[in-house]
């Protein structure tokens, strides 16, 4: 694929942009003039905008739709861009730390309750103890499946 024809590759170092795909800067005056380099100035946003809090201001929060599909949300001038699946994929990890949250809830009155009991063997608070600690660990194994669902079922 020549430079030309391939689409812009932008990243941001320091407070220089610059784009490695066309080995294009804004900061040493020489551009590539391609189609697709926004360094050059013929690059046009083709995001098309669904919702703004407040007409006319560009600084509302938004949410636009990329040419590709992807849905991009504008919260406070930090914008996160995903496909409809990882914004899916996101609210039910939210909906699922909630519900793991009050489990973690339930365990902190499991153990006020079970402390509150009369001592049937020394051993007993520490063993629970340790059982509530297991229960924690699946809570927090389950958070680490969330942030990568296939680290557990890679071959190691």
């Amino acid at each position: 694929m020549s430079k030309e024809s391939e689409e812009c590759n932008m990243t941001q170092d320091g407070i220089y942009a610059y784009c490695k795909t066309h080995d294009c800067s804004q900061d040493d005056g020489e551009h590539c003039n391609q189609p697709n380099c926004p360094h050059c100035g013929s690059c046009k946003n083709t995001d098309k905008e669904i919702w703004r809090e407040t007409e006319d201001d560009y600084y509302a929060d938004s949410i636009h739709v990329t040419e590709h599909g992807g849905i991009g949300m504008n919260v406070g001038g930090s914008v996160i861009v995903k496909g409809v699946r990882d914004w899916h994929k996101t609210i039910k990890n939210v909906e699922e730390k909630d519900g793991e949250k009050k489990v973690l809830e339930h365990l902190v009155h499991a153990w006020n309750a079970f402390v509150e009991l009369p001592t049937q063997h020394p051993d007993d608070n520490e063993e629970f103890r340790h059982a509530l600690h297991s229960i924690q660990n699946l809570i927090g194994v389950r958070r680490i499946r969330r942030i990568d669902d296939n680290w557990y079922n890679e071959e190691r």
